[in-house]
């Protein structure tokens, strides 16, 4: 009976992807959670393995870059044909020369200030040294939360909507954090 149940979960997810590669293909609007049509300049596209890095790169998409972001998520190996792909091999927001998919994000963004650049630093240690992750316990506490969160998620999209809100508050907490010790040492000046 259970293998009937992953049939079907199989044969749904490949149905909504089928529809949403035509959607795109055929130039179709793609409905946002509001209902409007979204546009090409506001789609991003990846594929569906959910790691750290591509949690930080939707959520720097969405709070720096373009705050109308929408995502699609494609099986791995789809080929990209509308929208912006990242995290996928040779886009241009994606892993090369040792630095992470936020890392190559983090360069389009105008004064990202420290809690950001802590942000994606952690992301690149995660993803640049997952064997050594011990010797930043910043970054391997956060991605064991973030893993948390992506295991208990039941799809991409889903899991992209409950690790924006760890980022915002992780955001805030550092940017608190550095505006604290800079007052400190303006204090001691």
């Amino acid at each position: 009976m259970k293998w009937l149940i992953r049939i079907a979960l199989v044969i749904a997810v490949l149905l909504v992807t089928a529809t949403v590669v035509f959607l795109m293909r055929r130039g179709g609007a793609l409905k946002s959670e509001l209902g409007q049509p979204s546009s090409a300049e506001h789609l991003y596209v990846t594929w569906d393995t959910m790691e750290y890095d591509k949690c930080v790169s939707a959520w720097l998409i969405v709070r720096f870059i373009d705050a109308n972001a929408q995502f699609v998520i494609v099986p791995q190996g789809t080929e990209v044909v509308k929208g912006i792909p990242f995290d996928i091999p040779g886009a241009a927001w994606s892993r090369k020369n040792r630095k992470c998919t936020s890392q190559c994000i983090l360069e389009s963004i105008n004064n990202p200030g420290p809690a950001v650049r802590k942000i994606v630093s952690m992301a690149g240690e995660v993803e640049l040294n997952f064997w050594q992750l011990d010797r930043w316990p910043d970054a391997q506490k956060c991605f064991y939360e973030v893993k948390a969160i992506t295991d208990a998620s039941t799809n991409p999209a889903e899991c992209f909507e409950k690790t924006r809100p760890y980022f915002d508050q992780l955001y805030k907490d550092l940017k608190n954090k550095h505006e604290s010790n800079t007052e400190a040492k303006e204090g001691k000046g």
